[in-house]
This record gives C-alpha cells, sequence and structure tokens, in this order.
C-alpha cells in the first residue's frame, strides 16, 4: 500500500501590460515523468512549485518564478485553488496549489530548466488575445486563469 501525502504549492498568476495589450508569463512543461492527474508535456502552466517546509510564503513562491522562469517577481493576493494527484512508486501525493497574482519587476526569460522531476521547455509571454487557453494549458488551469483575465 502506498503512503498518501497532502504537500502545498503556489503558482504565480503574472500579467504583464505593454500598450493596449496584456501578457501572461507561463512555463511550457517538456515532460513529467511522474503520474499527474493530468497530461502536462507540450502544455502551458503557471509558473510555482512547492513549499519547502518553514519556507515563508512569498520567498518559496518568488524562488519558484526565479528558478523556472528567471522572472522575479513580487507576490500578491491569491485568486483560485487547485488540486492535483501525482503517483511516485511508494507515495501517492495530492498537491493543493493557491494561485496568487503577481508583479513582474524584473528578468530575463529563461529557456530549458530541469528540476528534479519535471523538465521545462522554456518560459514565454503570451498575448492572452492571442493564446488558445483551452488548447494549450494544463486542464486544470483553464478555469482560474480564465476568470482572471475576464476581468482586465
Amino acid at each position: 500500500m502506498k503512503n498518501k501525502v497532502i504537500r502545498f504549492a503556489q503558482k504565480a498568476l503574472v500579467l504583464k501590460k505593454e500598450k493596449d495589450k496584456f501578457f501572461l508569463l507561463l512555463v511550457k512543461y517538456k515532460s513529467a515523468p511522474l503520474k499527474n492527474t493530468y497530461t502536462v508535456e507540450g502544455k502551458y502552466g503557471c509558473p510555482g512549485g512547492k513549499i519547502d517546509f518553514g519556507e515563508d510564503l512569498d520567498e518559496s513562491l518568488i524562488r519558484e518564478c526565479e528558478v523556472e522562469t528567471g522572472v522575479t517577481v513580487v507576490p500578491k493576493d491569491p485568486v483560485g485553488l487547485i488540486s492535483w494527484q501525482v503517483e511516485k512508486p511508494n507515495e501517492l501525493t495530492q498537491i493543493v496549489a493557491v494561485f496568487r497574482m503577481c508583479n513582474a519587476v524584473k528578468g530575463k526569460l529563461k529557456g530549458f530548466v530541469k528540476e528534479r522531476t519535471t523538465k521545462l521547455e522554456k518560459s514565454e509571454w503570451v498575448d492572452i488575445k492571442r493564446f488558445n487557453f483551452d488548447e494549450n494549458l494544463v486542464k486544470d488551469e483553464i478555469p482560474i486563469i480564465k476568470k482572471v483575465i475576464s476581468h482586465l
């Protein structure tokens, strides 16, 4: 029988405006070898990750954004909540993630990033009017992102 564990994470919803257009900071997943609730390979998602024990919540989200995208952010208010499961050989993990609005402060986008278990193909600022969220985004992130951008 597998151990059942709950972990907490944060996702950054980072928007920037240039002239009359809004752009959203996303990462594109290259591979995720562990079995997830939804397929993430080849899909885009908001940057973020698990909170380390004892880590400050703001510092955790700042660290994850810098590692995954190269962009330094200032975390703001929560805007949504999702949960998914990841299956490891000896463990079934449920991850609960809080989405937070963030302001981008500085940074240059990164290309390929290899994390412990996931490989990110790239990070990218996508034009919210031209990006096909339903086709290209990780399924469980779609409702939160659409809700936020509908208010712009």
